[in-house]
């Protein structure tokens, strides 16, 4: 890991854990636009700015050393831009579950806006879109309320219920939990009934300008959280906010979680090696304390440095280097340069993911074939 990646991630704890940045590691000048770009590449330019504004009053670090008032006001400005998005989003929620509500719908947010409540600074995470899970009736009833007003609808998904759309603004995803219509098999069968046997459970629920939004247990979000990004990293990439959203939500809720619990659920979901590797990250990059670690084997900590380069490189959706064809592109042309990628992409996980890996591979492979008459 260079300085500046050593800087970024001791700033990065800095503004996730409201303690000071590691003054050795400000002793000499810093490249302050390269940790601009990682903070803006990982979407944490937030808490890395409050991780700055402690460097800035740190007495340990040389006046020298400390941040320039330019770089300082580029981080402010994002700051800003974070809370009157975050003040959006929650506006139009607690707005929108009124609609719902009206209509005899019970919608419940995960990731999200719930998972920032995780953060000693909610304001400060820089907020991607509002996820919903409903019922398969609740789904149909709440994407017909919403298809009106938006601006984009994106086609629905052929082997779930999901449904993306653009309203104010705002990316809006309806998930629904497991129907008829759609059989899936093996860990996505499992993960499918896991959902549902949660999602009947207890629900709890967040005190939102007088709205009480509804979201799921403690249990269930550690692990939704978990499989989402990882799913994303072995086809394309993630981003490591969405790691860091994990860590700050498991932190915040640990004394609510049995690993014993944990334990049996990731292992019958495909799960548990993700949850060991990215939680050796968390403990060895991003600060968590060990003894605060779920199921932490310090064995897995090998990976970190590789994964840290994975994410690094791809970032979210593998934005960073997947080039996407124009639609003018014909589809099975598009279909095979995205196909290339994922092999790209599993070719630097297999030493991490081994089994995974090649699932994932044989799943794609498969539902290439599935979908071909429609080239």
């Amino acid at each position: 890991m260079t300085l500046t990646e050593k800087q970024f991630f001791s700033l990065l704890r800095s503004g996730l854990w409201v303690i000071s940045p590691d003054a050795s590691l400000f002793e000499g000048p810093a490249d302050w636009d390269e940790i601009y770009e990682i903070a803006n590449r990982q979407t944490l330019l937030g808490f890395v700015g409050d991780g700055i504004a402690r460097q800035v009053a740190h007495p340990g670090i040389p006046v020298s050393c400390k941040a320039p008032v330019d770089s300082r006001k580029k981080f402010l400005v994002q700051v800003v831009k974070a809370e009157r998005r975050n003040d959006k989003l929650n506006g139009f929620i607690a707005r929108f579950n009124r609609t719902f509500k009206e209509a005899g719908i019970t919608p419940v947010i995960v990731k999200g806006q719930g998972v920032a409540l995780a953060y000693p600074q909610p304001w400060h995470r820089q907020s991607g879109d509002i996820d919903y899970l409903l019922t398969p009736e609740d789904y149909v009833r709440a994407r017909d309320i919403l298809t009106p007003l938006a601006s984009e609808v994106e086609p629905e998904g052929t082997d779930r219920l999901h449904f993306n759309c653009t309203v104010e603004g705002i990316t809006v995803e309806l998930h629904g939990t497991e129907d008829r219509k759609h059989h899936r098999a093996g860990p996505e069968k499992r993960f499918d009934d896991f959902t549902a046997r949660h999602y009947a459970g207890k629900k709890l629920f967040w005190d939102l300008e007088g709205e009480q939004i509804p979201l799921m247990d403690h249990h269930y979000s550690v692990i939704y959280i978990l499989d989402h990004f990882h799913h994303h990293m072995m086809t394309s990439g993630v981003g490591l906010r969405q790691v860091c959203d994990w860590v700050m939500y498991i932190s915040a809720h640990r004394d609510a979680l049995d690993e014993a619990a944990l334990a049996a659920d990731l292992r019958n979901l495909g799960l548990l090696r993700a949850w060991k590797v990215y939680g050796a990250l968390a403990v060895s990059c991003l600060g968590i304390p060990a003894e605060r670690m779920p199921l932490y084997d310090p064995s897995f900590a090998r990976f970190s440095d590789r994964v840290w380069r994975i994410i690094a490189k791809t970032g979210n959706f593998g934005k960073f280097e997947r080039k996407r064809p124009p639609m003018s592109v014909p589809r099975l042309w598009r279909k095979t340069i995205s196909f290339a990628y994922i092999l790209k992409q599993c070719a630097r996980l297999l030493p991490i993911f081994p089994s995974e890996t090649v699932r994932t591979l044989l799943r794609r492979i498969k539902t290439g074939f599935k979908h071909i008459n429609e080239f």
